[in-house]
């Protein structure tokens, strides 16, 4: 017989202990989180900028401190892959993808600022050796940038400069971001569809303003009804315009490389819609841009051959030309049509009156403010500050509406010799691997972003400023990208043509 210390089968279980009330810790819980929740909206309201880093920053640090050591188990290659991607889309979005409360605070500065911190983290914990290419094209960018940075010593203003600088640190990482995805075949593939969408966004949105005059709350023109201008995701019609002749050389181009039915069909499509959304930003900079850039388009097809049927490109071309010589030439009274007559161009820079004469005048000043600094340049972002200082500026207008007299105020002549290497070296690359390499999607990116590259030498005029214009360092993005994909198969090719020769060793 067993005793009852020996736990008999039959024996009662003892009582159990009763369990502590978890109700008050899930009520504290909750009055906790609806404070702070109080606070956070309270905060999000008078100080929108702060609480948003703020809020940023702590959702950082509560995912280090819980996750701890497993963020080395982490896919965080795969998730700065595509958060690189949505980094560039941010970009060319702007502040369309803004909080209400502050619209300053947009998604794109959001995005840079966890690429930037989720870079940073995973180089710590993967230590990785970096390999920095095309080396030969990012060394004078690199030099523009550094003499930027050493004309701030003499620079006037040191806070425009230092807002100058920040701003086009920005610009070099959506530069890197678009970049990166030339490592492979695959990425880059993804990264032009990606891109052919946030055309198809812009045109679709300059589709609805052209027709019904309703614009997004970050266009200049507001919750104003005003049919008669397109702005798509930028402020103003101009920054549209240049976006768009950007875009044209990989529409004509893929309409006729293209060999699926439904690629032409997608090209037509997008032609015929920059068209009209071009039509409604009364953009004239952008009608030579596009004149020039379809010329340059029809002599690449021909001298290389890539057409059989060339009399659908010469059709395509003149109906091309004859459109932008109707709108050139025209003497129609609509205000859509007027807008493109280049005469008027003659009779402003005379009487030194509308956009074109204000623009001569701006040239003037910029290369008298240049002298002033013996071509050294006055610094980053000083141009303004200087020109608005002149007596005999046009209006209120201070920026130099030029890039390349920009480039020569803030840089001076050695400033404006680096980027010219650069922007010639990337033009020169392109162009040669559109016409001499064996990848179909290389020839065809190659040949188009060259001639992209060309145009924006005429292009670049349009907006008032283009150093913060995303649109500009995706390209320049996009044509590191193909040369450095270019450079990826070269170093493939001797290891491809040692594979046959290993297994035949193999077998005899």
């Amino acid at each position: 017989m067993t005793s009852a210390a020996d736990g008999h089968p039959l024996q009662a279980p003892p009582a159990a202990k009763p369990r502590p009330d978890s109700t008050w810790p899930v009520l504290v819980a909750l009055l906790l989180g609806a404070l702070a929740t109080v606070l956070a909206v309270w905060s999000l309201h008078v100080y929108p900028r702060a609480t948003v880093v703020g809020l940023g920053l702590l959702v950082v640090f509560a995912l280090v401190l819980v996750l701890g050591r497993g963020l080395l188990h982490l896919p965080m290659d795969r998730a700065l892959r595509g958060l690189a991607l949505l980094v560039v889309l941010a970009a060319l979005l702007g502040p369309a993808l803004a909080l209400p409360q502050a619209r300053q605070v947009f998604a794109f500065r959001v995005l840079v600022a966890l690429l930037i911190i989720g870079g940073l983290t995973w180089a710590l914990i993967r230590r990785p050796r970096l390999h920095i290419a095309p080396l030969h094209l990012i060394i004078w960018l690199a030099a523009w940038l550094g003499w930027l940075l050493l004309a701030l010593v003499w620079a006037p203003d040191k806070t425009a400069g230092f807002r100058y600088l920040a701003l086009l640190a920005l610009m070099v990482v959506v530069l890197a971001a678009t970049a990166y995805w030339g490592t492979t075949r695959e990425r880059l593939r993804t990264l032009v569809i990606a891109l052919g969408l946030i055309l198809a966004l812009n045109l679709l949105v300059a589709a609805v303003e052209g027709t019904l005059g309703l614009h997004l709350q970050s266009s200049a023109y507001g919750a104003r009804r005003i049919a008669r201008f397109a702005t798509g995701f930028f402020y103003n019609p101009n920054d549209l315009a240049t976006f768009l002749a950007m875009c044209l050389p990989f529409l004509l181009v893929g309409l006729f490389l293209a060999q699926r039915a439904s690629l032409k069909v997608l090209a037509l499509l997008g032609l015929a819609l920059s068209a009209f959304a071009l039509l409604h930003t009364g953009s004239r900079v952008a009608l030579l841009t596009v004149g020039f850039e379809a010329l340059l388009v029809m002599a690449v097809l021909f001298a290389r051959g890539w057409v059989r049927h060339r009399g659908a490109v010469v059709a395509v071309g003149i109906a091309l030309l004859a459109g932008l010589a109707f709108l050139s030439l025209n003497s129609s009274e609509s205000p859509l049509l007027s807008q493109f007559r280049l005469a008027n161009v003659t009779q402003e820079v005379e009487s030194a009156s509308g956009s074109s004469g204000f623009r001569a005048t701006l040239l003037e000043l910029g290369w008298r403010v240049a002298l002033d600094y013996d071509l050294a340049g006055a610094g980053p972002g000083n141009a303004e500050d200087l020109i608005r200082a002149q007596p005999d500026r046009p209006g209120d207008l201070a920026n130099l509406h030029n890039w390349w007299m920009e480039i020569l105020v803030d840089g001076g002549l050695p400033g404006l010799v680096f980027y010219l290497i650069f922007f010639v070296g990337l033009l020169v690359a392109l162009w040669r691997i559109g016409r001499d390499s064996e990848d179909a999607l290389l020839r065809y990116l190659g040949t188009a972003a060259a001639i992209a590259v060309a145009g924006y030498v005429i292009g670049c005029w349009g907006p008032s400023s283009v150093f913060d214009f995303p649109p500009m360092w995706v390209l320049f993005g996009l044509g590191l990208a193909v040369v450095l994909r270019a450079q990826r198969v070269e170093e493939e090719l001797p290891q491809r043509r040692a594979r046959p020769s290993l297994r035949s060793g193999a077998a005899a």
